[in-house]
């Protein structure tokens, strides 16, 4: 017998979703196709419906049509899709298909709109060429993985502060991958995204973490937990208050070719970068990372002030940092462009906490970059970095650290 809610959910299913032999966009062939209705009490339930249809099984393309509405944040309810497909799914793609304007297909609002998380577990996910208006803490989310993950061809829109309820910390991001509780593994490449921060209030005045794309660990112990393969790549990111990019607890990850410019709102932090390496008004924070490449990335430094008015203690477009959790070592750091202004260009080591050694600096140009305190900032901790290229001016612990300027 099939009760009420679930025959409910069945009929919005079969009214707004059908299987599609067509090859609707690019050569692509839809499985399931769900036109959104711009109503959230339709579009989060038959998104829910294809994405996890216990009917599916290989391989599995839902194509995404039209405008969806997740609904508005609420405090205490996560407005999202789960991605959790049926056990039988060995791949899962999640397209959106452009109008015949070329536009990609919306989803309005919700909280964390598309995430994964425990016990979801699937060899292969893509999302790609969808746009995300206004949602709250972030677009899309990851908090397990242990395959090949695929965001591409995504725009943010804006995105809501969520805060925690009962804590009162702050987050906004627009890409988000954590491993607080599931171990990240695998494969994740994050490529060919335009992700903006939206616009910053007064009430912002908390932001824990608020990043264009953010990758944390659990940064416990010596357990990074999280093992995966990370590629960020041909990125758009714009007004983000914390970093347009935040790692923290990698192993493994190549950032390149990304443009950034960082937003006239800064989070209200302490010094250059909080305990876990979390920074403020800055491009590209990299905090106990190791055995990386970041190269070819572009960094405008804007001029920015916090919630309360006031200049933030320390901006900078690259920062390189241990925490309590471990060091930063044996990065490469390689013709990353640094312009605007703010207090630092490059810094390597920050909290106080952790180590910063074996490090390659090279040929990352500075030449337009406009520092209230120096081009460049050595830690207590950074020690046997190689740093290669002109630093008009210098701060902190310069003569433990092999200096080859041009």
């Amino acid at each position: 017998m099939i009760d009420s809610t679930r025959a409910a959910a069945f009929g919005v299913f079969a009214a707004l979703v059908y299987v599609s032999g067509a090859s609707a966009q690019s050569e692509l062939t839809c499985d399931i196709t769900v036109t959104g209705q711009n109503d959230p009490a339709v579009d989060v339930a038959a998104v829910t419906s294809a994405v996890n249809s216990p009917l599916s099984a290989g391989a599995v393309t839902v194509c995404l049509a039209g405008t969806f509405d997740f609904g508005l944040p609420v405090p205490t309810n996560s407005i999202s899709v789960p991605i959790v497909p049926n056990p039988a799914v060995s791949s899962l793609n999640i397209i959106g298909l452009n109008d015949i304007k070329g536009q990609k297909a919306t989803i309005r609002n919700g909280t964390q709109p598309l995430t994964l998380a425990p016990p979801a577990v699937l060899p292969s996910l893509t999302i790609e060429n969808l746009r995300f208006v206004s949602p709250s803490l972030s677009a899309i989310t990851l908090l397990r993985a242990n395959q090949t993950v695929r965001i591409a061809g995504i725009h943010v829109s804006g995105v809501r502060t969520f805060t925690l309820p009962g804590i009162g910390v702050q987050f906004r991001n627009g890409i988000s991958v954590s491993a607080a509780l599931a171990s990240i593994g695998g494969e994740i490449v994050i490529e060919g995204n335009v992700l903006n921060g939206g616009a910053y209030t007064a009430a912002d005045t908390t932001i824990a973490v608020s990043a264009g794309i953010s990758l944390v660990g659990a940064n416990t112990g010596t357990d990074l937990n999280f093992p995966a393969r990370v590629i960020v790549r041909d990125n758009r990111l714009n007004d983000w208050s914390g970093a347009g990019i935040f790692a923290a607890g990698l192993n493994d990850a190549t950032i390149e070719n990304n443009r950034i410019d960082t937003g006239a709102f800064a989070n209200q932090v302490v010094g250059c970068a909080q305990t876990n390496g979390v920074p403020a008004g800055s491009g590209i924070a990299v905090a106990y990372v190791t055995n990386s490449l970041i190269r070819d990335n572009v960094v405008n430094v804007v001029p920015s002030l916090t919630g309360t008015g006031a200049v933030p203690t320390c901006t900078a477009g690259l920062i390189a940092t241990g925490i309590a959790a471990g060091g930063a070592a044996d990065n490469i750091f390689y013709r990353n462009r640094i312009r605007g202004g703010g207090s630092y260009a490059l810094i390597v080591g920050a909290t106080g906490f952790g180590s910063e050694t074996d490090n390659v600096f090279a040929v990352n140009p500075v030449e337009s970059f406009v520092p209230t305190s120096a081009t460049l900032l050595l830690g207590p901790a950074a020690t046997d970095n190689v740093l290669i290229g002109d630093f008009p001016t210098m701060q902190g612990n310069v003569g433990a650290n092999d200096i080859v300027t041009r």
